[in-house]
This record gives C-alpha cells, structure tokens and sequence, in this order.
C-alpha cells in the first residue's frame, strides 16, 4: 500500500495563485518634497553676457549650503535672477541684510529688486522630487539608476521573481499545514538555492527567547555547512520538497550558482520572512553579511490566519531603517512584500 502524499505537498499545488507587490524599505525624504530654506535673491540687469560680472561680484558671499541649487534661472519676462546668499535670519523680511546688500552692489549697478526667497533645502534624489524643487527653483541632480530601480520595482529579473515567488508560496503553504506547531518562518537562499529555513512558534520562545526565525535560518545555514548550535529546528524534508521545485523550473536553469560557492557567513545571501524583522534579528542579518531581506507586510500577515508574528514590534525596518545605518560596516537592502490576488492590477 503506498503512502498518501503529505497535506502540505498537495496543498502546494492547490493554493491560489497570487502575485507579490515589492517595495522598497527605504527613507520617507525621498518620497516628499525637500523642505525649504530662505535665501536673498535679486534680478541681474543686464544680459546672459553680465553673469560672469554677477557671480565675481558675488565671490565673497557665503554660498557653501547652496551648492545644490542654480545661482541662476530665468523669469517669465525675460529677466535673470540670481541667488547672493542665505538669510542670516528665518524671517520673510530681513530689512537690514536687503539694505546692507543693496548698498555693497550699489557701486557696480549689477542687480535690482532685492527680495526673500524659499529654495530647496537640499539636493532633490529622485524625478519627481528633481521636478518638485526646479519648479520652485532649478536644482543640481546626480541620476541614481540604482535608486530609481529601487523605487520603481524594476531591479528584480523574471527570474528572480519566480524564485521568490515560489519560496513565499512554499512556506506559506508548510505553515498553513502546520500551524498548531509552526507560525513562523524563514528562508535564506541565492539565486536559485536554498541555504538555509527557520521555522519557530511561540512554543519555540518560550524554550529559548532568542529562536526567532529570522535568527533560526541564519543558524540552519551554519548546521548545513556542519556547524551550528539548533540542529533540531532545521527542516530537511521542507528544504528538499522547495528545492526540487524550484530545480525543474525550465526558467531558473541559468540562474543557478556554482555549487562550490561557500562564501562567509551569509555573503550575498537573500533572505524572505513571514514578518518585519525585529532590531535583534536585523542585528544578525547585518552581523551575517545578508544582500536582501524580503518580509511579508503587517496586512498580508493578518490576513493570514495560519501566520502570527513573533519578532517584537520595534519596527527595526520600517521605522529606524536599520539596514541603512550609514555608521553600521554593512547594509543591506530591504523590501516589503504585498500579497495580491492573481492578475491584480498595482495602482
């Protein structure tokens, strides 16, 4: 009598199809409008031809925070108007700086119709924010492409998609089957490659405080590689079931790694959780070298019945952007992930 295949093997093929939303976790200012910043401006003039004049005029003026902006742009009438320099003051009015510029220029005749100014306060980071800050007053912009993959969700290959696509499927399917022990999980893989799963529940905390899951798949990747202090929380049959699928994809056939590849802990290694990783696991991934965290947002998590969240909600990610701690040795990139109804339409 053959054995019958087990629950979650068949649920993995009758789960419905869904698509990933990938967002980038990065810092709130490059979705908003730099904020402002007063400087004293004043119309040139002559002509195009008298610029030169006005910027020598000008030298001595402070201008060390206004390296971001055009000293120049041009008005509707024709006219040029040129920024001298910051207000020493916050005010919309500061009579005594306008009176003390108008009698320095007095001399030369170079500039009229002194006036208060709100510019950028810095350099604008993305298009929209380039078109945002010209409108008020032209800007300096250094192009990102990276930055802007990362915004428009371009960066990931088909390939990839399908990778991560069929790891979100997989352990969400193991953990709907297995939810009265398992309500939690994590998968570190590259390219094509599983290195590395954490299962845990609240069960598991109450045992050891520290078995995240987060923390358990960084731990499975040492017992895979013959070390490791958890060898009990790893999944072998889970890990293999994942693996075979992803290797009959006729897709991922280039998208395979040299299986010599060892690299130093983590290395260039991704990883997917089913929830925002809390400061101490973000603290392992860092320590662990990792290339990409992907997690499940707060939404699709409680639309989940069989998911639960075990991290502490200190919001690491989204709120303190740990992973972009520029006083940290390393960084990684992270992406909040939205699961969508197969076919739904991203606004």
């Amino acid at each position: 009598m053959c054995q019958p295949m087990p629950v979650y093997k068949i649920l993995i093929y009758k789960m419905r199809d869904f698509d990933l939303d990938i967002q980038a976790v990065l810092e709130k200012e490059l979705y908003t409008k730099p904020p402002l910043m007063p400087v004293i401006v004043a119309r040139i003039t002559g002509s195009k031809r008298d610029i030169p004049k006005a910027f020598r005029a000008t030298k001595d003026l402070s201008t060390t925070d206004l390296k971001h902006l055009r000293r120049v742009r041009n008005l509707p009438g024709g006219e040029i108007e040129c920024i001298l320099c910051k207000t020493k003051s916050n005010r919309d009015n500061p009579v005594n700086e306008l009176e003390e510029l108008k009698e320095m220029f007095s001399e030369e005749g170079i500039f009229e119709s002194y006036r208060v100014a709100y510019v950028p306060s810095s350099a604008p980071k993305t298009d929209h924010q380039l078109r945002t800050c010209n409108e008020i007053w032209p800007c300096k912009f250094a192009k990102c492409n990276y930055l802007i993959q990362c915004m428009d969700g371009s960066l990931f290959n088909e390939a990839e998609k399908l990778v991560l696509k069929i790891i979100v499927k997989n352990l969400l399917t193991y953990i709907e089957s297995n939810s009265a022990t398992i309500t939690a999980g994590a998968i570190i893989f590259r390219c094509a490659k599983i290195h590395g799963i954490g299962l845990s529940s609240q069960q598991s905390l109450v045992k050891n405080p520290l078995m995240h899951p987060t923390m358990v798949s960084i731990d499975s990747v040492a017992v895979n590689e013959g070390s490791g202090h958890w060898k009990s929380s790893t999944d072998d049959t889970l890990m293999q079931l994942m693996q075979s699928e992803l290797d009959k994809q006729e897709e991922l056939k280039d998208h395979r790694i040299d299986a010599r590849f060892l690299p130093y802990l983590c290395t260039n290694y991704d990883i997917f959780v089913t929830e925002e990783p809390c400061f101490l696991c973000t603290m392992g991934l860092i320590q662990s070298r990792i290339r990409r965290l992907f997690y499940l947002d707060a939404e699709s998590v409680e639309k989940l019945t069989s998911c639960r969240s075990l991290c502490y909600p200190d919001r690491a990610i989204e709120d303190f952007l740990i992973h972009r701690e520029q006083s940290l040795n390393h960084r990684f990139e992270a992406w909040r992930i939205r699961l969508l109804p197969h076919e739904t339409q991203l606004t």
